[in-house]
């Protein structure tokens, strides 16, 4: 049979209502994105759009910038060679006081929720090496992960998919709603694979 598909202009028109049924960004304060670009950065989008950055044996000298939100108000979603990525990595370090931001280690990620599971499954195998080291289990009674209970739901996402412990420290009006580090501490033991903290709210 001859299939003849659908119109340029009508599937566009189609998919363009469709969507106009979705929420309007500049009024949701919780989606963790920008409402606004410069045109440069809608350019070099454009410009580089075709290619799958994800490929570094095809792309070599560009991948998609989105890792946290500090650099994504420094660079939004603007495409970076290699070089640009390391520079990243060396901001992020200094705005930490890292000892040496030259030598600091990361990597791009496609968002915040892909950098809490890679951050997360790092320090879960940072923990097992140690407890093997040490001719413990790692299995019982396992690791654990501590967060204030105003942690976003990533981190939650994290700790089930990866069969880790959460365990949640209260916030209050005495605690200003962040998490305290005093009472983290109680929470925390030989098990315990590091502390999630949200930038702003701790």
């Amino acid at each position: 049979m001859d299939y003849q598909g659908t119109n340029a202009d009508a599937t566009y028109q189609l998919i363009h209502d469709e969507l106009t049924l979705d929420g309007t960004p500049a009024l949701n304060l919780a989606s963790f994105v920008h409402t606004w670009m410069p045109k440069q950065a809608d350019q070099l989008m454009m410009e580089n759009i075709s290619k799958n950055l994800i490929d570094q044996d095809e792309y070599p000298m560009t991948r998609a910038y989105y890792t946290t939100s500090v650099l994504r108000e420094l660079l939004l979603t603007v495409l970076r060679t290699e070089v640009i990525h390391t520079r990243c990595i060396s901001i992020i370090a200094d705005l930490w006081h890292a000892p040496n931001t030259h030598s600091a280690i990361g990597t791009a990620t496609t968002g915040s929720s892909e950098a809490i599971q890679l951050g997360g499954l790092a320090m879960k195998r940072i923990w097992q090496e140690k407890r093997k080291a040490a001719g413990k289990s790692i299995h019982e009674p396992g690791p654990n992960i501590v967060m204030g209970a105003n942690a976003q739901v990533a981190l939650e996402k994290f700790a089930r998919y990866f069969d880790v412990e959460t365990r949640l420290v209260p916030i209050s009006e005495e605690s200003k709603y962040r998490l305290d580090p005093k009472k983290a501490m109680k929470y925390i033991d030989e098990n315990t694979i590091g502390v999630y903290v949200i930038l702003g709210s701790e």
